[in-house]
């Protein structure tokens, strides 16, 4: 009897580890790898339901007197489970001293975490200063602690004549410091549309 229960457990170890090695080499990934790349995952993707639905949300962030930042979005799903407070249809502006307007950013949808105040989002994201540098990605985090907009994806900055493209970006709330990673091309041209 030690000897049957030895062996099955000798094949269910042996098993998880040949899924785990077959799983990384045909893409599947562990959920610890999954949390470790900090991928924005919508809540209703992982078949959680809403505690709360709301519609026309707005959510402001400030430091002091000054606004840091306004959230606005047609929906925002509340969950029970965790602090991740689900948008659709999503505008964040982004103020400097003085709530003067530093960054208009567009998004499909995205994450709020209600503890931390980082903001995930993705989709179609457009983003525009009021001097006209314009971001397109496709995903895009607001890191609070840092006060830092980043992505690994694709991105396109334009202003002007000047066009530069690249993997990769990190940049302050009003992208007055920003960069561009990796793979980069600047274009110069009369009409870059």
């Amino acid at each position: 009897m030690k000897n049957l229960r030895f062996l099955w457990i000798s094949l269910a170890v042996g098993g998880i580890i040949i899924l785990i090695v077959l799983g990384r080499q045909f893409g599947v990934h562990t959920l610890a790898d999954i949390a470790l790349k900090k991928e924005i995952v919508l809540p209703s993707e992982s078949g959680k339901t809403p505690t709360f639905e709301i519609k026309d949300f707005r959510l402001v962030q400030t430091v002091g007197k000054n606004k840091q930042w306004e959230l606005k979005a047609l929906e925002a799903y509340e969950y029970e489970e965790g602090d991740e407070i689900e948008i659709h249809g999503t505008e964040i502006k982004f103020f400097k001293k003085d709530n003067v307007l530093a960054l208009t950013l567009k998004a499909d949808q995205g994450v709020v975490d209600s503890k931390n105040r980082d903001i995930g989002m993705t989709g179609s994201i457009e983003a525009e200063t009021p001097d006209g540098l314009k971001l397109k990605t496709q995903t895009l985090r607001w890191l609070a602690k840092d006060e830092k907009l980043v992505t690994d994806d694709r991105v396109t900055v334009t202003k002007g004549e000047v066009r530069i493209d690249g993997q990769g970006f990190e940049a302050d709330a009003g992208m007055g410091k920003l960069q561009v990673k990796k793979k980069v091309r600047v274009k110069i041209a009369r009409d870059v549309r």
